[in-house]
């Protein structure tokens, strides 16, 4: 739900707050 910096999908930095769930 929070991804604007970060692409996730890949163990994204959740200690940033970038992605908390997309996995």
């Amino acid at each position: 739900k929070n991804v604007t910096k970060s692409p996730a999908l890949r163990g994204c930095p959740q200690r940033r707050g970038t992605c908390t769930r997309v996995y």
